[in-house]
């Protein structure tokens, strides 16, 4: 599959790091909730780690290690780390995989998924919406029937998807 232009080598010279295009899959397409007043489109993509050490600029890279999904969604947990619910997600959905050749088997299956974040005020906290769930067309968290959220609450962030999907 060749999406955006991918089968290239991408050099970011603020990481230091070369990655090859060829070996990344297309895995998500997010974009901001609507309301947002600068939006972009962002796609996610997996591959084998690459070459080479990533460099802290102090910029756009303020720190950085490498570590397992799981890892990364409990230190967020225990406030040790910030993560956006994207990556959040993409970490969630990571973590069920033994190795990387199994994700990216998973991620070759299937067209990369599509989300467009509404937010909703929920009991506790909030709540990011996204399509299939009963209260996304009107980010109204309450609205019994299909989820599919991210729940944002103090005592920790939990994914529900009910329906298929």
């Amino acid at each position: 599959m060749n999406v955006l232009g991918v089968n290239a080598v991408f050099h970011d010279p603020a990481a230091a790091l070369v990655v090859d295009g060829d070996a990344l899959v297309p895995f998500a397409h997010w974009v901001p909730p609507p309301v947002t007043a600068k939006r972009f489109a962002t796609w996610f993509f997996m591959g084998p780690a690459p070459d080479g050490a990533v460099t802290v600029d102090m910029g756009e890279i303020r720190d950085h290690r490498w570590m397992q999904a799981a890892d990364a969604i409990a230190r967020r947990d225990a406030e040790e780390i910030e993560l956006a619910p994207p990556t959040w997600l993409t970490l969630h959905r990571l973590a069920a995989f033994p190795d990387t050749e199994a994700a990216m088997a998973d991620a070759r299956a299937r067209e990369p998924e599509f989300f467009e974040t509404h937010i909703a005020r929920v009991e506790g906290g909030i709540a990011a919406l996204w399509e299939g769930d009963a209260g996304y067309e009107s980010s109204d968290g309450d609205v019994a029937g299909p989820r599919h959220r991210l729940w944002m609450l103090p005592t920790g962030w939990r994914y529900e998807r009910t329906g298929g999907g």
